[in-house]
């Protein structure tokens, strides 16, 4: 997709191991432009333990430092302990985010072009 600007929904988010570390995965779809209606894009953001088995809606603890907590805590003016954090109100909420393209692997070094994909970047409220 291209490296611009999206109106999207919230619609669930999965947790998950990704190489011993603990992750949850925010997922979006767009709304707007048309042209990309319907396109589901992710967010990637480190989590201090997920509870429970790893999957769809599972649960966590996020890190009171890390980046979700702090954009929780834009979005939501939440005041809660990082270990009761909801996405529930997400849900109802249309936001504005801008995606990237990765065109490197983990070392920094170049993927083969058809391997390259779009994850979402900045998240703002539209």
């Amino acid at each position: 997709l291209p490296e611009q600007w999206y109106v999207g929904v919230f619609v669930g988010h999965t947790t998950a191991k990704v190489f011993k570390t603990n992750k949850v995965f925010l997922h979006f779809r767009i709304v707007e432009p048309i042209a990309f209606e319907g396109q589901l894009v992710f967010r990637a953001f480190r989590l201090r333990n997920v509870k429970g088995r790893p999957g769809n809606g599972g649960r966590f603890v996020l890190a009171a430092s890390g980046e979700l907590y702090r954009l929780l805590v834009r979005l939501l003016q939440i005041k809660s302990r990082t270990d009761r954090v909801s996405l529930r109100p997400l849900r109802s909420m249309l936001f504005r985010f801008k995606l990237r393209t990765v065109r490197t692997n983990y070392e920094q070094k170049p993927i083969p072009e058809h391997a390259y994909y779009s994850v979402v970047d900045e998240i703002d409220l539209a």
